[in-house]
C-alpha cells in the first residue's frame, strides 16, 4: 500500500497572494509544510501539487531547488490535480495537506491515518469532522478509490475543495481527536492573511531551531509568544 502526501499550492490567493512562498524563520512556508509532512508516520513519498498559471512558476522554480517532486493542473479544479498527482505517484492512500500550515505536526496527521487504516471502510479519515485541534494542523486521508469516486460524482462547487464529496456519505468516517477531550480549535494558526502570518512566525520564534516539535509544543510556544 503505497501512500502519499499531497500538498495543495498556488500563488494567487485572493486573500493573500503569494503567501505560500512568504518566509518563516529564513525559509519559505511551503518548504515547513514539506519538511513536516515528509516525518508523518507511513508515508512513502510527497509530491506538491501546483496550478499551470504562470505565476505558479516560482512554486515550480522552488520545489526544482529544494528536490521536492511536483505537479501541475487546474487552478480551479482542485480535486482534478488530485487525480493527476495521485496517477503520477501511484499512490493508493492519499494525505491531503494544505500549504498554509507550516505548524503541521506530523504524529498528528500520523493518527488521522492509523483511524484510517483502522477503518474496515479504508475510504476517509480527518481531523476535522468536528476540529479540536488548532487551525494548522489539519489533515484529511482518503483511498484512491475514493478520489475517483468523488473525480466522477462532485459537482462543480465541490471540485475546488476536493473532499467536500465526502461530506455525503451515509457513514460516521474515523476522526482522530485531541488527547484528554481538549479542544483549541478556535486557535489559528494557519496562514491566510498578513496577520496570521505575523502570529505563526513570532510562534515560530519560540520553537526549538532543530525542527523537533508538535502540537504541544506548538501550544506552549504559542502563549509564550502571546
Amino acid at each position: 500500500m503505497r501512500i502519499v502526501a499531497v500538498i495543495q499550492a498556488r500563488m494567487g490567493s485572493s486573500r493573500f497572494p503569494g503567501k505560500v512562498l512568504s518566509k518563516i524563520g529564513g525559509r519559505a512556508m511551503l518548504i515547513h509544510v514539506a519538511e513536516r509532512a515528509r516525518a508523518i508516520p507511513g508515508v512513502h513519498e510527497i509530491v506538491v501539487a501546483t496550478t499551470v498559471e504562470p505565476r505558479d512558476d516560482a512554486i515550480v522554480s522552488m520545489c526544482r531547488g529544494a528536490g521536492i517532486r511536483w505537479m501541475r493542473g487546474s487552478e480551479a479544479d482542485v480535486l482534478a490535480r488530485y487525480v493527476m498527482a495521485a496517477d503520477a505517484t501511484r499512490a493508493d492512500v492519499i494525505i491531503r495537506l494544505t500549504s498554509d500550515c507550516p505548524l503541521l505536526d506530523p504524529t498528528v496527521v500520523g493518527l488521522v491515518l492509523s483511524g484510517f487504516l483502522a477503518s474496515s471502510a479504508r475510504w476517509y479519515s480527518s481531523n476535522v469532522h468536528p476540529p479540536t485541534w488548532f487551525d494548522g494542523t489539519d489533515a484529511e486521508v482518503f483511498s484512491r478509490v475514493a478520489l475517483e469516486e468523488a473525480a466522477r460524482c462532485a459537482g462543480p462547487e465541490e471540485r475546488e475543495h476536493v473532499t467536500t464529496y465526502f461530506a455525503r456519505a451515509p457513514w460516521a468516517p474515523p476522526n482522530a481527536r485531541v488527547p484528554g477531550g481538549e479542544d483549541h480549535s478556535a486557535l489559528k494558526l494557519s496562514v491566510d492573511t498578513a496577520d496570521d502570518l505575523d502570529r505563526v512566525r513570532r510562534v515560530h520564534a519560540c520553537l526549538p531551531s532543530c525542527g523537533a516539535f508538535g502540537w504541544r509544543e506548538t501550544l506552549a510556544a504559542y502563549h509564550a509568544a502571546f
